[in-house]
């Protein structure tokens, strides 16, 4: 059964990444921003496969729904710990 909750995320979600292209110039500047924006879309991916897993095969797409929010957690952790390095790089020379 289809969850209105969970469209409306993933539509958010898609909306979020339209913005993201289109400011893509504007969002490189963030710090190691690369590894932001593929979190971003891993979690994206995951609110899809929620709307999915409801129309067909339930368990794989549950499966592959919480395995990119597995991922796209660390890969958040990882970016943070790389800007903690940074900082911590740049107030070295300081």
């Amino acid at each position: 059964m289809i969850k209105e909750n969970e469209i409306i995320v993933a539509i958010i979600g898609i909306g979020i990444f339209v913005f993201l292209v289109i400011n893509y110039s504007k969002i490189s500047k963030i710090p190691e921003s690369k590894i932001l924006i593929s979190v971003f879309f891993i979690f994206l991916l995951g609110w899809i496969f929620t709307v999915i897993e409801s129309l067909v095969l339930e368990s794989l797409f549950n499966l592959i729904e919480h395995f990119c929010y597995i991922i796209g957690s660390f890969l958040l952790l990882f970016w943070v710990f790389k800007l903690k390095q940074k900082r911590d790089d740049d107030n070295e020379f300081n």
